[in-house]
């Protein structure tokens, strides 16, 4: 149980990330210094890439892939729902 909450935290985590790099910083609704946004691509690809070996290596690789792109998925969507909130 606890790797499934792994798995949405670093998921979750990781889409944050990506979307902080960008120069308008679509989730605090101004864009961040060049150096930050610069750190924050790799540290998220990172991210996305330790969940899927988290998946994999917990889970095996067939059921392991199909869950990390369900919370893949609800990760991005909590961080859209996020940067569209008013």
């Amino acid at each position: 149980m606890i790797v499934h909450a792994l798995l949405l935290l670093l998921a979750t985590a990781s889409f944050l990330a990506l979307c902080m790099a960008t120069p308008r910083g679509a989730v605090i609704g101004h864009g961040l210094a060049r150096k930050q946004t610069a750190n924050l691509r790799p540290i998220g690809w990172g991210l996305i890439a330790l969940a899927f070996a988290i998946a994999c290596a917990w889970f095996g690789p067939g059921r392991g892939v199909i869950l990390f792109l369900g919370y893949a998925t609800v990760g991005g969507a909590i961080v859209v729902a996020l940067a569209n909130r008013h």
